[in-house]
Formats: C-alpha cells, structure tokens, sequence
C-alpha cells in the first residue's frame, strides 16, 4: 500500500500561491508522513542556515541570508502544517539535480510540486524543472496548479481529501505498471472511481491514408485493450472500473476526458519512454489537465 513517510516540497520563497503546500500538508497529515520544504539558490549556502544565529547573518553581506531564513521560517510556519513534522533545508545549484539529491538524502518518497511556481528566487520556471524532475525522479510526483480541480479542502476539522474519481491514462505497456498499481492503490484507499483511460492515436492518420489497415489496426487494438482491462480488474478485486478507449491526440483525449467527468486525480506513468506517454503528449497533459497530475515512475 502507498503510505509515504517523507515528502519533499520545492518551494519560491517568493511566490504567493501555496498550492503545493495544501497537498503536502494534507497528505502529510493523512499519512503521518514528514515534510521537507526545499528552496535551491543559484549560490552555495551554509548547510545549517536554519540553525545559524541572527547575528552571524545581519552584516550587510549576509543579508540575502537573514532573508531567505526569515522566509522560509514564515513558509514552514503556515497554519496548514501546524502538528506535522517539518525540515526546512536549502541547496545551492541546478534545481532538477538539487530536488532529486535532497529526495535521496531526506528518504523521501513522495515529490509535491506546483506546475507554475518557481523554486529560485530569480527567473527560471519550475515548468522546465518539473518536466526533468518527472522523467527522472524514482518516486512519484504530484504536480499541481493554483487554478485546477482540486481535491483537498479546508474544513473546520481540518483538511479533506475528496478523491472521488481516479483517471489513469495508460499505454498497457510494462513500463507504466506501477503507474497502474498506483491508481489502483489509491482507488481502494479513498474509495474512488476508477475510469481507465487508453488512446489509439494513430487511427485518424490509418482512416484516411489505409482505410482497410485501420478496421484491421482498431480491430486488434480494441481486442488487446478489452484483455488488458480484464487483466487490470484481476489485480483489483471488488474495485469498479471503468472501461474508456479513445481515438484522436493522445494529450488532448486525456485532459478533455479528465474535464469531462470531473476528474480530481490523473494518473501517468513517467517510464513508457517508447510511447505516448512521454515527451511532447506528457508536457502537455501537465499543462493543460484540469485537476492535480501523479506521475509514476
């Protein structure tokens, strides 16, 4: 069962959204997990800025210092993480190698991250940072946005998590299995619908240039996806799934369907490197999906 115990939050210091801070806090809470919250300069730091005292960091040199301390101390102060476990690190170096060092380093197995924040305090987007941390990263990654579905709430016991529909878009192909087991997983954990999702996106191209090559093409597709469906509904016993097979751009089926039922997950997998599911399809799901993105390695 996926039970994370540490979970890594990059953050900008200096951005007002605190999107990925909801989704660690809550799922820290969720799981009796441990957040790490991460900021990466472009410069060295002191390893132990967070413990240094004040008054090694007021001269007019260490200032930036005494800043970068007094804003992280405000991030890990946010009402959201009152009563968890939290460690408050800085790295010094390129973003994408930093966030996948600290995960090694501070045991962590889960990576929450915002799609359109930026984790240094200069101009580089973590749009770029989060496409190289999601193809490279060992544990998964929940990428997030401001403005999308969200499935946590604020109440006035505390944070909700209202999974109510899962949507795994997969290949069927070995290498998105645990992408598969993930949002099996996480179905049985939240008691969530399952809609399966799989893409002939070659099919358009077959109907106009080989007719005959595409009822051939879909015919076989369709007979190999309705096995695999059968095969995915024998490792979840007394879990619904729905069965969908699309035709058309695989990332633009993926988001339109994940807008039509409302979804409030999206699973993928980040290891299908000889399919759809990566590259160009994957950066534009992270996009443009209407609802939080966990992407599986």
């Amino acid at each position: 069962m996926f039970k994370p115990k540490a979970i890594l939050m990059p953050v900008d210091l200096n951005a007002e959204s605190h999107a990925a801070l909801k989704y660690a806090a809550a799922l820290a809470r969720h799981y009796g997990a441990r957040v790490v919250v991460q900021n990466v300069q472009d410069a060295e730091l002191p390893p132990n800025l967070m413990s240094l005292p004040e008054h090694l960091i007021s001269g007019r040199e260490s200032e930036w210092l005494r800043v970068l301390k007094q804003q992280m101390t405000t991030r890990c102060s946010d009402e959201q993480l009152r009563g968890l476990r939290v460690d408050a690190i800085f790295s010094g170096g390129v973003p994408q190698e930093e966030i996948l060092k600290a995960t090694r380093q501070q045991g962590c197995d889960l990576i929450v991250m915002e799609a359109t924040a930026r984790i240094r305090t200069r101009s580089e987007h973590i749009g770029s940072t989060a496409e190289a941390v999601l193809a490279a990263s060992d544990v998964p990654v929940l990428l997030v946005r401001s403005v999308q579905r969200h499935f946590v709430y604020q109440t006035h016991g505390g944070p909700e998590i209202a999974l109510n529909r899962i949507v795994l878009a997969t290949a069927f192909e070995e290498k998105d299995q645990h992408a598969r087991m993930m949002a099996i997983d996480l179905a049985g954990q939240f008691s969530s619908k399952l809609s399966v999702v799989t893409v002939m996106e070659q099919i358009s191209l077959l109907r106009t240039l080989l007719p005959g090559t595409a009822v051939k093409y879909e015919e076989t597709f369709r007979e190999n996806a309705e096995s695999a469906f059968r095969a995915l509904e024998a490792q979840a016993p007394g879990l619904k799934i729905e069965r969908i097979i699309r035709d058309g751009a695989a990332y633009r089926e993926i988001v339109h369907f994940s807008a039509e039922t409302e979804a409030d997950l999206l699973v993928i997998g980040a290891s299908a490197k000889g399919s759809w599911m990566l590259g160009s399809n994957a950066e534009r799901v992270a996009r443009l999906a209407p609802c939080p993105i966990l992407v599986v390695g």
